[in-house]
């Protein structure tokens, strides 16, 4: 399952998804879930052996955390981890990225360790742990970036005056 904002899908996609679905084995499995429906999404994943993967892209919640680097400030949502804390899961930051030969390289990150999801105060250390893992990758390739990520990464090193 993949969190999203679900008025962001459209017809094709839904069909190629369907297609790939059908390809797959994964008929009738649940692809998307929208952001308001964490109960729904806590059950799904209190089941064992369920996996959720979500963007952190996109949409970056009510509460956003400001993680700040060097030279940049990420706004970046921290339900993931609330959601992580009430089902006990493990939280693996994963980088999928396009190669030269159109493969798909992905990278399975550092998990963020443990005593970072169970109390929420610990929240803004475990979004830290994931940004200080995507800051090289973003570096590297910021094209394979989606628009929305992009514009919620801020330059620190230039002040409006």
């Amino acid at each position: 399952m993949v969190a999203r904002e679900l008025d962001r899908a459209d017809g094709y996609h839904g069909y190629l998804n369907d297609l790939s679905d059908q390809a797959n084995g994964l008929t009738g499995v649940a692809r998307f879930f929208s952001i308001a429906q964490f109960w729904e999404v806590r059950d799904f994943l209190s089941a064992p052996g369920r996996m959720l993967l979500v963007p952190i892209d996109g949409y970056p919640g009510k509460r956003p955390v400001a993680v700040a680097g060097g030279d940049y400030e990420l706004n970046v949502g921290a339900g993931v981890f609330v959601l992580a804390a009430a089902t006990n899961a493990v939280v693996i930051p994963i980088s999928a990225t396009a190669t030269p030969t159109l493969a798909t390289h992905v990278r399975f990150l550092a998990p963020v360790p443990d005593e970072h999801l169970a109390d929420r105060k610990r929240h803004p250390a475990a979004c830290e742990h994931v940004v200080r893992h995507f800051v090289p990758l973003i570096q590297a390739a910021p094209e394979q970036c989606a628009p929305q990520f992009l514009w919620s990464l801020r330059d620190t090193t230039t002040s409006v005056k």
